[in-house]
């Protein structure tokens, strides 16, 4: 992740978490004090039904009781969320009621009969048919000073807590949206300051080092501020000139001196690097050739092939034509793989007649191919006296790996392709063998003492 990403992740986050916490404690307060208030204002009208009621039922007048449960109605219709009221008398009998439709099976609720007979206001949440309730009941008693204490009636009603929830949702959400528009506009603005203040001078300056690491000794970083990121560039720029000042001077005095020193490490290098009989490069360029590919291998995410060839009876052609012939075998050998290989592909020669082939970004397909060429032209070439070789002609076994695949280290690897060449032996010789997992190396001595 670039260093741009991660501060703008960094401060989307940072931001939008604390306004996430904020919005969410924020909006619970909300939504619990509003159902609060229609709680508690589902009380209040039942406290005022039961004041303009008092006097009707003294005096059992129905229609001023009606005339205040249709206030009460009035008041459901501005979204109380009340779905029942009723009026009882003095014996705990339903005088009249309004009640919303559906909601007609309250009235045969015990809390009914228990308001009716209680001498004090009841207050009780409970769930009727899926619906949660909150059931209000208030006695109306005489306010005559010398008369307390007569109880005319009682006054219930209902409030549907879901009625309410639904009501303040639209609100909620209105806020929520509000809040999120408002975060996104913050957020741009902060991200544009950010960009502005921060990444975009680590960005130049980040190009200016790269771009003087690259050789270019004249590259300055631009000084914009003079906060720390302007003092980290103005030093920058000092340490490049005084590299550049160090450089000059000593690529002078070093090339001057260096010349006949690298014709000859390079003669040396050379010698160090090859194989003298066949050409190619020996195990120690192998060996230092594997590990570089498996670094650059890690470094670009890409893979590479490694072939190990084995000449087949090469013991007996030496016993039967003497050495001199078999290292003309291998000469010839060394030449034929380099033919079969690109300019890019490195062949060493491994030790004795087994040879070692690097094909780079080369995968199993692509290696099998090349693999079965080179075993085609040896098997098609003529060599001195093949004729005597037990399978009548002189041929080879070639063993495939490939990296990442089937290792992933340069010991492992070089095991793969072995276990793979001597499979190849193992099924009869003149072959090319791909490695799988299901070739154990606890095989491989079994086949070095028998199939050579």
């Amino acid at each position: 992740m670039t260093f741009r990403a991660k501060v703008i992740l960094t401060t989307v986050l940072m931001i939008s978490g604390s306004f996430a916490a904020s919005s969410i404690l924020m909006v619970t307060g909300f939504y619990r004090s509003l159902i609060q208030e229609s709680e508690l204002r589902a009380v209040a009208l039942v406290d005022g039904v039961a004041q303009m009621a008092r006097n009707d039922l003294a005096a059992r007048s129905l229609q001023g009781i009606d005339e205040a449960l249709s206030s009460l109605r009035g008041e459901q219709e501005g979204n109380i969320g009340l779905v029942f009221a009723v009026v009882l008398d003095a014996h705990g009998r339903i005088i009249t009621r309004e009640v919303a439709d559906g909601y007609d099976y309250i009235s045969e609720h015990e809390f009914i009969t228990r308001a009716g007979a209680a001498e004090i206001p009841l207050r009780n949440r409970m769930d009727f048919g899926g619906h949660e309730i909150l059931l209000v009941s208030k006695p109306v008693k005489t306010a005559v000073k010398d008369l307390p204490g007569i109880r005319w009636g009682t006054v219930i009603g209902g409030m549907d807590i879901g009625r309410v929830r639904a009501s303040i949702m639209p609100l909620i959400m209105r806020s929520v949206i509000v809040s999120v528009i408002f975060l996104a506009g913050f957020l741009t603005v902060v991200i544009l300051l950010v960009r502005r203040g921060l990444i975009l001078p680590v960005k130049r300056l980040a190009k200016a080092a790269e771009s003087f690491a690259t050789g270019d000794l004249r590259c300055r970083a631009a000084i914009t501020s003079y906060d720390e990121i302007g003092q980290l560039a103005a030093t920058f720029n000092d340490m490049a000139d005084e590299i550049q000042v160090q450089t000059e001077h000593l690529e002078e005095t070093v090339k001057a001196r260096t010349w006949e020193l690298e014709k000859a490490n390079s003669r040396l290098q050379e010698l160090a690097a090859t194989d003298e009989l066949t050409g190619l490069g020996n195990r120690r360029t192998f060996q230092t050739s594997l590990k570089r590919e498996i670094r650059r291998s890690q470094r670009d995410f890409s893979c590479f092939s490694l072939l190990m060839l084995d000449v087949d009876h090469f013991k007996h052609y030496n016993d039967t034509h003497g050495h001199p012939a078999g290292d003309a075998v291998l000469a010839k050998l060394g030449e034929i793989i380099r033919n079969r290989l690109r300019v890019t592909d490195i062949p060493c020669r491994y030790g004795g007649e087994e040879f070692a082939m690097l094909l780079i970004t080369t995968d199993r397909a692509g290696a099998i191919e090349i693999a079965e060429s080179i075993r085609n032209r040896v098997e098609e070439d003529d060599f001195y006296g093949e004729g005597q070789q037990p399978q009548g002609k002189l041929t080879v076994s070639i063993g495939v790996a490939t990296y990442p695949d089937d290792a992933k280290d340069a010991e492992l690897l070089v095991d793969a392709a072995d276990i793979a060449m001597y499979a190849a032996k193992n099924q009869g010789r003149n072959q090319v063998v791909a490695f799988s997992p299901e070739m154990s190396a606890k095989f491989l001595p079994v086949f070095k003492s028998h199939v050579r």
